[in-house]
């Protein structure tokens, strides 16, 4: 057996590359894990705009660009916690 110890941060702790990180992998776990009438309306306008444009690959873009601050307030508000390089901590 070993023990190890791991730093673990608010979202608000990390650097900004680290934030990116956090934010980044948020927008990729919901939009893959919910389905279209559950996403928030700010992601669901994102769908329907990259979808509109015919570049359904550029939702997620459009949300980090966008609307990065709705994100944000989510993980936040979620209490969310993460490891030193932005990574959700489980």
């Amino acid at each position: 057996m070993r023990k190890v110890e791991v730093e673990i941060f608010k979202f608000e702790e990390l650097g900004e590359l680290q934030k990116i990180t956090a934010v980044i992998d948020y927008i990729e776990n919901f939009l893959s894990e919910l389905a279209y009438e559950d996403l928030p309306t700010y992601a669901k306008q994102a769908v329907d705009e990259s979808e509109g444009m015919q570049t359904p690959w550029f939702t997620n873009d459009i949300i980090f660009h966008d609307y990065r601050g709705f994100v944000e307030e989510a993980i936040i508000a979620n209490d969310y916690e993460y490891e030193s390089d932005g990574a959700f901590y489980l």
